[in-house]
């Protein structure tokens, strides 16, 4: 499971996502966004992808980010 912030330095989240979700590799690996910057969900390429990865808004509630988690790594992505 990754557990990604949306602002990084030289890249940004959404193209780490587009990364991820190309490669075989880690295509499949559960994601958990966790920003305090707005999150669009239908921005770029990433539309249908950031439609099924949860969005947790900093500061994150203890109880909402295990749940969140628990639901993910049970359930995977589609959850």
């Amino acid at each position: 499971m990754i557990v990604l912030d949306m602002m990084l330095p030289g890249m940004n989240g959404y193209q780490v996502i587009e990364k991820l979700k190309q490669e075989p590799e880690t295509g499949n690996i559960p994601i958990l966004i966790m920003s305090s910057s707005s999150v669009e969900q239908g921005k770029g390429n990433q539309k249908h992808i950031l439609q099924i990865i949860p969005i947790l808004e900093k500061p994150v509630q203890p109880g909402k980010l295990i749940s969140s988690v628990e639901t993910l790594l049970i359930n995977g992505q589609d959850a």
